[in-house]
């Protein structure tokens, strides 16, 4: 994967999601205060979570683009640009960033104190629920194809936004 003159080793991928969660961690924490000092107040909980789903949304349309690029081709030695797999990580990242910690705030907050660590690893448990269907949905991607499954990924987010 080269950008200009520089190649990027693939495994690099992998750690971008990380090094993105330690970018925006701070720039999205200053987000919510600043917006909660302004006059108009900061976003509830609902509101937060749903940008994040419209933000996982954007991110899935650059996976589109990816696709479109390739001409849709199942061909592995078709490549598509590398700039539409980093934009989706931090739009991925971002939406992750607006909702993973305030559910977190979320379940701390409404919990009874008594049931609180309780629901906190339910909500944990919810995210190891959601991996393993992610596994089972590995079936639709390969029968669709990952144009139609780049397109159902986005309409299903906003749905639920």
């Amino acid at each position: 994967m080269s950008i200009g003159s520089f190649t990027m080793p693939v495994p690099w991928l992998d750690s971008f999601n990380g090094f993105m969660c330690v970018i925006l961690g701070p720039i999205m924490s200053a987000l919510w205060i600043k917006l909660e000092k302004s006059k108009r107040g900061d976003l509830n909980i609902t509101q937060k979570m749903a940008l994040g789903f419209v933000l996982l949304a954007v991110g899935f349309v650059f996976m589109i683009f990816a696709v479109l690029q390739r001409g849709g081709s199942a061909d592995p030695a078709i490549k598509a640009s590398v700039i539409w797999v980093l934009l989706f990580y931090v739009l991925q990242t971002t939406g992750e960033m607006c909702f993973s910690p305030i559910g977190n705030s979320m379940v701390n907050r409404l919990a009874p104190p008594k049931y609180a660590s309780v629901l906190m690893g339910v909500w944990f448990l919810s995210t190891f629920a959601a991996n393993k269907l992610a596994g089972y949905g590995q079936a639709f991607i390969d029968k669709l194809g990952p144009l139609q499954v780049f397109i159902a990924i986005p309409v299903a987010l906003i749905a639920n936004a």
